[in-house]
């Protein structure tokens, strides 16, 4: 390669790390705006921290085999069928091609490594750490393919109200009398009213970040003969007023089945026959309430609503109609025709 070429290709290296350097510098926080929040520490974890390193490294070497690749072909091009010169484009070009696909697999190797580490940390144990989502945390395989049907808010769902309810709906009746307690905190049915629909909170835990002492108190109730779908409504609303709030909820094995346990057992949880014998699943609240009345949608009424006020008298007097109707005379009854003799046919009409 020669002293030019050597030239050419540093300049290159210097322009894409500077690049690389600029779009790094513009996203760091020096400390020169205004403090106006708590000053907290990052919630990443190091394997994040980790992987953030090593994708701005990996980016850096991308630029740079696409930088030689580009030279390559000019150098081919500005070559004047120069033999040497050619010999040498066609190298370069191999090296940079080499490079680049040794660059993405290593890529594409390191994000999968890495991306099971977070996933496989962020599950073990406490799976949210200081409020911040962590995935969907161990027990998810029993939505849709073992005992429950579908949940609400769904997992991961975000900017969620503060007041939302949280809405379960199992593949087979629900044992009531594992699900809610009264005011005693005994077992009890849910019923539907102040004397039994009190959340038990050992069994269906909704909690904030990883600590599950502090599961929130709610109120259940469910549909008219309708033991597969609880509805949870928690008697405060959830959240802060200030900040985004991750919230878990957890089903425990000690929610139990109303159709019976196989083979005459004592007891039997909704989640035997599981991967796992729990479920639990993570949304996200906003800092916001949810004030607006439930609305009728366009096309569901008719006539159409137009938001115009309507223009009635308060004050009229209702008074009942009076009047009489008279017949002026009464329809004719239908009657058919009959035929008599025929005595003479013209003769237009004889057969010829």
């Amino acid at each position: 390669m020669t002293k030019k070429n050597k030239y050419i290709l540093a300049f290159l290296s210097c322009l894409a790390l500077s690049f690389v350097s600029i779009q790094a510098a513009s996203a760091l926080d020096v400390g020169a705006n205004v403090v106006t929040n708590t000053i907290k520490l990052s919630n990443d974890s190091p394997i994040q921290i980790a992987s953030r390193i090593i994708n701005i490294f990996m980016m850096f070497l991308g630029i740079l085999a696409v930088s030689l690749t580009i030279f390559a072909g000019f150098k081919w091009m500005t070559s004047a069928g120069n033999e040497e010169n050619v010999a040498a484009a066609k190298k370069i070009l191999k090296n940079a091609v080499i490079g680049l696909v040794i660059i993405l697999s290593s890529w594409g190797i390191v994000a999968f490594i890495l991306g099971r580490l977070i996933s496989d940390t962020a599950n073990q144990g406490g799976n949210i750490i200081n409020n911040t989502r962590s995935g969907f945390g161990l027990g998810s395989g029993a939505l849709g393919s073992c005992t429950v049907q579908s949940v609400y808010p769904e997992p991961e769902q975000k900017e969620l109200p503060r007041n939302t309810a949280i809405i379960v709906t199992f593949k087979e009746d629900v044992k009531l009398d594992t699900v809610c307690v009264n005011s005693t905190d005994t077992a009890c049915a849910c019923d539907n009213t102040s004397a039994c629909n009190r959340l038990n909170k050992n069994n269906f835990k909704i909690y904030e970040g990883s600590s599950q002492a502090s599961s929130t108190d709610a109120i259940v109730t469910h549909p008219a003969g309708d033991n597969k779908t609880i509805v949870v409504t928690p008697l405060s609303p959830l959240g802060s007023p200030s900040d985004n709030t991750w919230y878990t909820t957890y089903l425990s094995n000690d929610i139990q089945s109303a159709s019976g346990c196989p083979n005459d057992a004592a007891a039997c949880g909704m989640f035997d026959t599981c991967a796992t014998d729990y479920y639990r699943w993570q949304f996200e609240v906003s800092n916001k309430l949810d004030l607006t009345p439930p609305q009728v949608v366009l096309n569901g009424i008719f006539p159409e609503p137009d938001d115009a006020r309507d223009n009635v008298v308060s004050n009229s007097i209702l008074a009942a109609a009076s009047g009489s109707f008279k017949v002026n005379g009464m329809p004719q009854a239908y009657v058919s025709a009959e035929v008599g003799t025929i005595s003479s046919v013209p003769n237009d009409a004889q057969p010829g």
